[in-house]
């Protein structure tokens, strides 16, 4: 028996050039006009001021494609949308003045690549996204000009790339954020002028860099745990900011890049920085105008430190930290210390409080090692002939060999590729420099 089904459409993907939705007409004839089409395979726009409502989309279960909806005049809320449960493009929400709320999205778990949400002037939470778990690429949530809250991100603990919050006038709390674990770029906090509190925030890992900056009114880092950052802490222009309490907590942790605390007016403590242990980068704290302790990094690793830079905090005092001694005493790398209180207002003041032996600049700045990297043999440069011995430091500070007198095709053929430090005295015992040198 043979029977026909006529009426019935199948479920399909469709549309793999994508479609335009302008007009309320384009919009409720879809799904007759395209029977059986729940899955997009294309791009999928929808823009202008004629649409009122999203309706006539529901059969919509995906998008493989991204999902834009951009300059609509009259839509306030995504209401239509509601079967749809994975984008594989981007979704970006943008200019829709009138846009109220999200609801209408509550069945989306995925987006592929980035999720903007920027500058829908009406808008004040993200309610309607509470399903959504994983963003694969980055989050951009930027100028909406009446958000409060991210309130409707509750089932976020993943983003592949970076998560970035700024210029969010009205945005008091991060709230909406309390499961978000892991962010693979970086988590830039910026320019929202009334912003007091990072509470929202929670546990936290960064693939990248954690920026915080101008942002005004921010007061405290709430109870925000981060458990490794991948690249630099930048903490700049937030002018009522005064400690950073609440940033670290229990465990100590290393930051792959620079640390850089700048221009904040109101910093006067940066204890909470003390569990971190090691930096891959500069440490540079400028313009921090009531600051008048380094407490907090002394327990940084000084040959981690590339480069360090103490100037323009009127009130600090006393830098004569003994990891800082250490750096500055071995010559490690670049150094600028200026415009601080007396005992820390010059290089100078501050090798005097470490006990740290002046050298000539020009003998040190003649010394060097070639090649670098290396990887059988390297030599050290030595035209003034003042170097007596060397040693060879491991990444962990421990002392693996020592050599005297001869410093030309030293063999490192049975060293293991990595990072190591080079110390080099003079006759009198001192302590010249230190070098890095990476064998590969």
């Amino acid at each position: 028996m043979i029977v026909l089904l006529q009426g019935v459409a199948v479920a399909q993907s469709c549309l793999p050039e994508g479609i335009t939705f302008a007009t309320q007409d384009s919009v409720d004839s879809f799904a007759a006009e395209n029977p059986g089409c729940t899955v997009i395979i294309g791009d999928v726009i929808i823009e202008g001021d004629e649409i009122t409502s999203l309706e006539g989309l529901s059969v919509l279960t995906g998008i493989e494609g991204d999902l834009l909806i951009i300059g609509t005049d009259s839509i306030a809320s995504l209401s239509g949308l509601n079967n749809l449960g994975s984008i594989g493009g981007f979704l970006w929400i943008s200019s829709n003045p009138f846009l109220t709320s999200l609801s209408g999205l509550e069945s989306l778990t995925t987006v592929d690549k980035f999720l903007s949400i920027y500058q829908n002037d009406t808008l004040n939470n993200l309610t309607g996204l509470e399903a959504l778990t994983t963003v694969e690429d980055g989050i951009w949530i930027r100028e909406n000009a009446q958000l409060t809250s991210l309130d409707g991100l509750q089932g976020l603990n993943y983003i592949g790339n970076e998560l970035w919050i700024k210029s969010n006038p009205w945005l008091v709390s991060l709230s909406g954020l309390e499961n978000l674990e892991w962010v693979g770029g970086f988590l830039s906090i910026w320019d929202n002028d009334s912003l007091a509190s990072l509470n929202g925030l929670f546990q936290l890992s960064l693939g990248n860099n954690l920026n915080i900056g101008e942002n005004d009114k921010l007061l405290e880092f709430g109870n925000l745990s981060i458990l490794g950052i991948g690249g630099n802490l930048y903490i700049s222009n937030n002018d009522t900011l005064t400690s950073l309490e609440g940033l670290f907590f229990d465990t100590s942790i290393t930051i792959m890049g620079s640390i850089n605390i700048s221009d904040n007016k109101e910093l006067n403590s940066i204890e909470a920085l003390a569990p971190v242990y090691s930096i891959s980068g500069e440490l540079r704290l400028e313009n921090n105008a009531v600051l008048t302790s380094l407490t907090g990094i002394e327990n940084i690793y000084p040959y981690s430190i590339s480069a360090l830079y103490l100037q323009n905090s009127v009130l600090l005092a006393t830098c004569a930290l003994p990891n800082i001694c250490t750096y500055l005493g071995e010559n490690m790398g670049p150094a600028t210390i200026s415009n601080n209180a007396l005992g820390c207002n010059s290089r100078d003041e501050v090798d005097e409080a470490c006990g740290i032996t002046s050298v000539n600049e020009f003998i040190l700045e003649s010394i060097s090692l070639y090649p670098n990297p290396a990887s059988e043999q390297f030599s050290i440069t030595d035209p003034n002939n003042v170097i007596q011995k060397t040693e060879i430091i491991s990444s962990q500070g421990r002392v693996i060999h020592v050599f005297e007198k001869d410093f030309s095709n030293i063999s490192i053929s049975d060293f293991s590729p990595g990072l190591y430090f080079i110390r080099i005295y003079n006759d009198s015992g001192l302590l010249l420099k230190t070098e890095k040198l990476v064998i590969r």
